[in-house]
């Protein structure tokens, strides 16, 4: 099952680049589902086996305390009982105007939460890859996929015609 999930991790970062650079929201949801899918089997698999957790987050404690205060920041933009002088001016023009927004930080609670799901899932990518990189073989694999792959990306970038003109800069 490890292996599984080391070449799930590995497919993963080596197809994301390819819709859009997962820059689009069916992309990057998607991209988020598979690493959220991926961390819940490492997950399952280190409860059974705890040698395969490399490095654990009591080592890494500083990160996670800093990162939690990042996702921590990031919810308290949308929860919507902070004080009112800290919500969003368009707030109060909204409810002037008959549509309350229900104020918060932030303008828009659902990019917020999709900014915070994508941010989650570059972290999901970087806890597998702190676990997995931990070994000589696997760390080897990964640079070897990472060149092939950076590799084949600039070969077709050089070769594709592009559709993009340089005319239409100009304009």
């Amino acid at each position: 099952m490890t292996r599984v999930t080391f070449a799930g991790l590995m497919a993963l970062v080596a197809l994301a680049p390819l819709p859009f650079a997962s820059n689009r929201p069916w992309s990057w949801s998607l991209l988020s589902l598979l690493v959220g899918m991926l961390l819940v089997m490492w997950a399952v698999e280190a409860m059974r086996e705890r040698n395969m957790i490399a490095v654990s987050w009591r080592r890494i404690w500083p990160l996670v305390v800093m990162f939690a205060a990042v996702v921590g920041w990031i919810i308290l933009q949308m929860v919507s009982w902070t004080p009112t002088a800290w919500h969003h001016p368009a707030s109060a023009a909204a409810a002037a105007l008959g549509e309350p927004l229900g104020g918060s930080i932030t303008i828009d609670r659902e990019m917020t939460l999709t900014a915070l799901m994508r941010l989650l899932a570059y972290a999901g990518v970087f806890w597998l890859g702190l676990q997995f990189g931990r070994a000589d073989k696997r760390a080897r694999k990964v640079l070897w996929v990472l060149a092939w792959v950076g590799g084949i990306y600039g070969i077709y970038g050089l070769i594709c015609p592009s559709s993009y003109k340089l005319e239409q800069v100009a304009a």
